[in-house]
């Protein structure tokens, strides 16, 4: 029973965090037409390479996705790793989350959507980046913004990072949800009841004193 009540008392406390709320544009370097520039994301030869640009959101949000102006230029394999990344000292840092593409569009840059399956918390006023690694036989076009953000990463081979910060920043948009927090009231509820529900099982479990009752003949 008073298992019941506790969980009683977290489901009602707590409400669920960004389970009802809409997706919006955490952050968007897309141009309303399509980007006129491309960068190569793979290059044809040994080494791969590796291509990021930095956002930074406005609010706390659960990420839900990116979509990107991402073509196959028809040399090697039509696939690619997108990736949601944290900031290294101005650089891409560690991967946040993952995506695997296949059967992107030869010869042209389509905007390609990917949903997120992990929704991480990306935090208010904290740099991430986003960015794209091909093997190095293929050769990607990513769409770079015309709407004047300047900056990319990238690096050959899995090595270190390097920046070019004069060059336009490559176009995308990142999609979340508002990160919900519990209202105070809600958080007051919330202790009282397991307050009570503590207090109750310290009495339950009290000893009890004995008392014997003899009958004199």
């Amino acid at each position: 029973m008073l298992r019941s009540l506790a969980l009683a008392l977290l489901l009602t406390g707590v409400p669920a965090i960004g389970s009802a709320d809409p997706i919006v544009a955490v952050f968007s370097s897309l141009a309303p037409n399509e980007p006129r520039g491309a960068l190569a994301v793979g290059v044809s030869g040994p080494s791969n390479r590796d291509l990021g640009s930095r956002f930074v959101p406005e609010r706390d949000y659960l990420f839900r996705g990116i979509d990107l102006p991402l073509g196959w230029q028809g040399q090697g394999t039509n696939e690619v790793d997108v990736w949601l990344m944290s900031d290294r000292e101005g650089l891409p840092g560690d991967i946040l989350e993952s995506f695997h593409v296949t059967g992107l569009a030869e010869f042209s840059i389509p905007v390609v959507s990917m949903t997120s399956r992990l929704a991480p918390l990306i935090l208010a006023d904290v740099p991430y980046w986003v960015a794209a690694s091909a093997d190095g036989a293929t050769t990607l076009s990513w769409g770079v913004t015309e709407l004047g953000h300047l900056g990319v990463a990238f690096r050959l081979d899995d090595t270190t990072w390097g920046l070019n910060a004069d060059s336009n920043a490559l176009a995308f948009r990142v999609n979340g949800s508002l990160a919900a927090t519990p209202e105070p009231a809600s958080i007051i509820l919330l202790g009282t009841g397991l307050l009570a529900v503590v207090l109750r099982v310290r009495r339950l479990n009290r000893p009890r004193e004995c008392k014997s009752i003899y009958t004199q003949n």
